[in-house]
């Protein structure tokens, strides 16, 4: 065999340097014609899901790539003269699998991905024996950070080793010896390709290949591995249609039997009938690396091959618990083969050099016409040809339409030479191979489809399994076996899912003998729940291992499994509304219905007869009283049945529900055990004949919650939902049945907390401990009269004879706590003199608006302040006072509350008041001064009532009065630095307050609509807070002073940061 040297080559199609074109991109109708768009109206874009792209090269300053790729790796210079024009392979294969929607001439299939590229060598001969190369593929592509599952290979060689042939540069037969040797060769440890059969077998990383673009009727040979290997089952082939020329009927039908409609040059699938699939490949438009925004048309098996890996993108994000080859699954099983053929198809047999070797003429699903000396029938060939749109004028046309296309620039008559050309080709009977193929060597598995792709497996396929997957579950036969593990996912597939048994022919040398005849059938593992909404029909076992596996039938359609016998392992859940036709064993637990009191039909035996498994049935207050498992026989022994009272149904005090088993009622004593699930909120019991299901009412403490009688008041409403003169009487109802439905007490509580709402209590801790913060911060600063508003320093000289101040001091502060977030911005202002030399008094005023964000609550208050400042110096010491008054309005927005939710705000003020009493004591040491001071505050704060307006449980909030006192201690030190321009003082402080009264605030509300239900609701004020800062102070010449501050605020629930600067003067 020649030319076995290099064996990797790119199949680059046409490649083009043209910039202008006649005809207008065909983007759209690519995307049509495989069902894109039903992806993305689902939200299906790609989002969180990467690929690998391996090519040439890639340009990531291309407008389609720039944020799409996250990694690339390349082993040439790309500063090189004409790079990207030499190197466009790889920009413009990745953009149509991922390329960005930024443009309107096309976008990625899955335009939403990211993607890592790694550059494959145009010539890989010396690339593949370097010993550190052999897994520079497995290990880029198989790092687990990138989570890669598929990865785009659009290349080939120039052998197909199931016809035996080469044609490199000219056409060459293979012997069988031959072809096992290059097979060999290609699977070697000690060649690059190894590492991509590495990632598929070891990682189950789905490879897709370019299927080629000679015209032949099987795939290059990496496209057709799997032929040789059947453990090589996360691979795909991928041939290309000209999407212009197929159209897609009302019945979702495709007519594919224009001429041209499978192109002339894509290969087709002898040997990979079973892992192929066709997608558009015909005038792609795309990425043009010769330039950062520009685009261009071309054409091959490689611009087809993206599409199918973007499709597998979108089907990974819809099933994030499939793996490569699951995904290649998918695809295969979900592609569209109702397909109208022609009788023939042509194609041209090209060399690696676009030399035309021969015009294949290929029969699909017909014999090759002979004559009676079993000779080729050419005349009836050739009508035949005719009659498939092949005639010379329809080759003619095709060659315009390609001109237009690719070469718009050339002359009629260089057109027209080529044109004859064709034709005398055409018609040389020498210069023509005949062959036949069936429709699925034509198609493959069909048109890929994303549209069916998004509705999940529809095909159990025995050909995409291996031996290893052979099972003979409880002596129930051998079955090749199915596995999916949902790994904590939820998913639905709405595919009606077939079987397909071993087909030896399809494989080579027959494959694997233990195969034939096999059934299939089909293992859920793993926690998450799979939904099966259409029908079933393979014929081996479905055993539900781990999770769930459910039924959901609409109407009188879907969810029927008609062949298979149903085994729900210890671990397992079914449910739902469907019908088995054959036997359900359950050693876990059976919930017919879907919550919904619908009917589990079983036209086999049911059996239960171990000690863990379950049946649960549904019961609830309505004309159907419960659900109910529908079976020809039952064997039941040593197991349980579970009443479940649905709690999103409503149910009165004493209500008796009537129990309708069917033939199951004759069978309960069969059980070992019968008994209710336990509800969180609502106390059931079972009738002593196990008939009937009793609610005797709420469980006592149901719906209590810490500091609140709330629980009491809703157990109390909810006996009164009855009364037909209660406004809203439904939406309680349906309240009700929601908080009741809660599985865990987190749900419950966090249900009722929405309703008791104590935001407005916790909003007046808020403002007791900023008014506290005022009062002590006026204090602090008329200590030393020409220093900051938030702390203090010693008496210096450089402030002697002068007796009055003033500032201006803004101010910021944003808390963070467990309750909320919050911000405050305000002003502060202050004047201020000296008595005498042993008394100050200063008078202050600040302004402030503060906005602080609950869980579920919003408010914002507007606040005014006054104070007054009072110090005598006895020397010794100081004795410090204040008094201070405030006035806010506040504005409740609970729009974010679920439950109280409300296009109206609630209004309503405050006043709160303030008094300290203290010591404070200098202790200087040089230029340093340590200040200890201790001082009590008392705090007093009046709220207004006010309403809560919403759709339920709108209430009155009745007003507050609450009075608090507190213990302040703590230490100053400031270092003061004299020039002759600025003085200078750095400071730094801490502080603890610990509260001594008023700590617990309560107050009482009253549901509107239940005037006689009020509860108390209480907030426990923090005890503890501690204050640390620092400032900088700058006094100048001309007597004024500024003043930079930064304190932190500690607290048990919250901590807050404020930043300060002061502006003022002495004089």
């Amino acid at each position: 065999m020649e030319k076995m040297d290099k064996v990797i080559i790119f199949v680059l199609g046409i490649f083009l340097n043209s910039y202008v074109f006649a005809l207008e991109p065909n983007f759209e109708k690519d995307l049509d014609i495989i069902n894109a768009k039903s992806a993305y109206e689902q939200g299906i874009t790609g989002q969180g899901v990467s690929i690998g792209v391996f090519d040439d090269d890639f340009r990531l300053e291309h407008k389609s790539l720039n944020t799409q790729m996250l990694e690339t790796l390349t082993f040439s210079d790309q500063t090189k003269a004409n790079y990207w024009i030499n190197n466009s392979h790889g920009s413009h294969v990745a953009a149509i699998a991922l390329g960005a929607f930024n443009n309107p001439i096309m976008h990625g299939v899955a335009y939403n991905a990211k993607g890592y590229g790694m550059q494959a060598p145009l010539s890989l001969d010396v690339f593949n024996y370097i010993e550190a190369n052999l897994d520079a593929e497995y290990k880029f592509f198989g790092d687990p950070n990138k989570n890669i599952k598929v990865i785009n290979n659009s290349f080939g060689d120039f052998i197909f080793p199931v016809l035996h042939i080469e044609v490199a540069d000219d056409f060459y037969e293979l012997t069988q010896d031959e072809v096992e040797n290059y097979i060999m060769e290609i699977m070697d440890q000690t060649n690059t390709n190894s590492s991509i059969i590495k990632l598929s077998k070891e990682k189950q990383i789905l490879n897709i290949f370019a299927a080629g673009n000679s015209g032949i009727s099987s795939p290059t040979t990496l496209a057709v591995l799997p032929h040789y290997d059947q453990d090589l089952n996360a691979w795909l082939a991928v041939g290309a249609i000209d999407s212009s020329k197929v159209t897609k009927l009302k019945d979702g039908s495709l007519d594919m039997s224009e001429p041209f409609a499978f192109t002339n040059f894509s290969n087709a699938f002898k040997g990979a009938v079973y892992f192929s699939i066709l997608t558009p490949g015909e005038y792609i438009w795309s990425a043009n690396s010769a330039t950062t925004d520009g685009f261009i048309p071309e054409q091959g098996t490689s611009m087809a091959a993206p599409f199918a890996t973007g499709a597998a993108t979108l089907v990974s994000q819809k099933f994030p618990f499939l793996n490569g080859k699951q995904i290649g699954d998918l695809l295969l099983s979900t592609a569209n083969s109702n397909v109208k053929l022609p009788k023939m198809v042509l194609k041209n047999i090209t060399s690696n050099e676009n030399k035309n070797l021969f015009i294949s003429l290929i029969y699909v699903d017909n014999e090759v016409p002979t004559t009676a000396d079993g000779s080729f029938d050419w005349a009836q060939i050739d009508k035949d040809r005719i009659e498939a749109g092949y005639s010379d004028d329809g080759i003619a046309n095709f060659y315009k339409q390609y001109f237009k296309k690719y070469v718009p620039n050339a002359t009629d008559e260089q057109i027209q030479k080529y044109i004859t050309s064709k034709i005398n080709f055409i018609n040389d009977t020498d210069s023509i191979e005949v062959s036949s193929i069936t429709k699925e060597e034509l198609i493959g598995q069909g048109v890929l489809d994303i549209k069916k792709a998004m509705n999940g497996l529809a095909l159990l396929d025995a050909n995409r399994l291996t031996t290893s997957d052979i099972l003979d579950y409880r002596n129930t036969g051998e079955t090749l076996y199915y596995s999916i593990d949902t790994n904590g996912y939820n998913a639905t597939f709405a595919n009606d899912i077939a079987q397909r048994k071993y087909n030896p022919l399809w494989h080579y040398k027959g494959g694997e003998d233990s195969m034939y005849n096999l059934n299939v059938g089909f293992i859920k593992d793993g926690s998450g729940v799979l939904t099966l909404s259409a029908d079933a029909y393979f014929e081996g076992n479905t055993i539900v291992k781990n999770g769930g596996l459910k039924l959901l039938r609409t109407g009188d359609k879907g969810a029927e499994i008609k062949n298979s016998n149903v085994f729900v392992e210890q671990a397992g859940t079914l449910s739902g509304n469907g019908i088995i036709y054959k036997n359900l064993y359950n050693e876990g637990s059976v919930r017919p219905g879907n919550k919904d009191l619908s009917d589990l039909i079983v036209n086999g035996t049911y059996t239960q007869n171990t000690q863990d498994a379950s049946l649960q049935i549904d019961v609830a207050n309505l004309a159907k009283s419960n659900s109910k498992l529908i079976a020809n026989n039952y064997d039941i022994k040593n197991s349980k049945l579970v009443f479940i009272p649905l709690t999103d149904t409503f149910y009165d005090k004493n209500t008796k529900v009537a129990l309708d088993l069917g033939n199951l009622k004759n069978y309960l004593n069969s059980f070992s055990t019968v008994e209710l699930e336990k509800s969180l909120t609502l106390d059931f019991d079972i009738s002593q004949d196990r008939e009937s299901i009793v609610f005797k009412g709420v469980k006592n403490g149901a719906y209590d919650i810490k500091n609140s009688g709330i629980g009491a008041s809703l157990r109390d409403i909810r006996y009164k939902l009855n009364d037909t003169n209660l406004n809203r009487q439904n939406l309680y109802k349906d309240f009700f049945k929601n908080l009741d439905t809660s599985k865990d007490i987190s749900s419950v509580q966090n249900i009722v907390k929405s309703i008791d709402n104590q935001s407005y209590l916790s909003n007046i801790s808020v403002l007791i401990e900023d008014q506290a913060k005022i009062t002590q911060n006026y204090t602090l600063f008329a200590i030393n009269n020409n220093l900051s508003n938030t702390l203090f320093a010693p008496n210096n000289d450089y402030t002697q004879n002068k007796e009055y101040f003033w500032y201006a001091a803004p101010n910021y502060k944003k808390t963070n706590g467990d309750e909320y977030k919050g911000r405050k911005v305000g002003t502060d202002f202050g004047f201020g003199t000296s008595i005498n030399d042993n008394e100050q008094i200063s008078l202050n005023l600040g302004a402030s608006n503060t906005k602080n964000k609950f869980n579920e609550s919003h408010y914002e208050t507007d606040s005014i302040n006054a104070g007054i400042n009072y110090i005598y110096d006895f020397e010794s010491f100081k004795v410090l006072s204040a008094a201070t008054l405030g006035y806010g309005k506040n504005t409740l927005d609970l729009s974010s509350n679920p439950i109280l939710s409300s296009s109206s705000k609630s209004n309503y003020n405050h006043f709160i008041a303030g008094a300290m009493l203290g010591l404070a004591k200098d202790f200087e040491f040089s230029n340093v001064v340590l200040t200890p001071l201790s001082y009590v505050n008392y705090n007093y704060i009046y709220q207004e009532g006010f309403d809560i307006n919403s759709d339920i449980f709108a209430r009155k909030v009745d007003s507050i009065s609450h009075q608090t006192t507190s213990i302040n201690a703590g230490l100053n030190l400031a270092y003061l630095n004299k020039n002759q321009n600025i003085t200078t003082k750095l400071s730094s402080y801490a502080l603890y307050e610990y509260r001594l009264s008023g700590k617990d605030i309560e107050n009482s509300s009253k549901f509107i609509d239940f005037s006689s239900n009020g509860f108390t609701q209480k907030y426990e004020l923090n005890e503890h807070l501690l204050t640390i800062g620092a400032n900088l102070e700058m006094l100048y010449p001309n007597n004024f002073f500024i003043r930079f501050g930064a304190a932190g605020e500690i607290e048990k629930k919250r901590n807050s940061i404020n930043l300060m600067t002061t502006i003022g003067k002495i004089f």
